[in-house]
């Protein structure tokens, strides 16, 4: 659970840009958006089965991966948008967990 509302926030924000970036974007028929414990950290996730991700060499990607990579250093976490193996896209901000006060 998360307990702290500016993480909620941010991870909120992050969430909704890459389900807007992949409906924008990738033409999806699936999006699927997951909060899991990943080791010591915790995994937000968003995944799609469009047509990928793939930026076009010596262009610099849009205000939204830049503010979804700003809104993960804010709480701690980094960013990583990939292709996944035979289609879609992965996004995933991993951000360390708030110990319980």
């Amino acid at each position: 659970m998360i307990r702290d509302v500016s993480t909620a926030t941010h991870l909120y924000h992050i969430a909704q840009e890459a389900v807007n970036n992949a409906i924008k974007h990738g033409r999806p028929s699936r999006i699927i958006v997951s909060l899991a414990p990943a080791n010591d950290k915790v995994a937000l996730t968003v995944t799609d089965d469009g047509v990928g991700y793939a930026p076009e060499p010596g262009t610099n990607p849009g205000m939204g991966l830049h503010i979804m990579n700003y809104r993960a250093k804010m709480i701690g976490g980094l960013l990583e948008v990939r292709r996944c193996r035979q289609n879609g896209t992965i996004v995933t901000c991993l951000f360390p967990v708030t110990p319980r006060e």
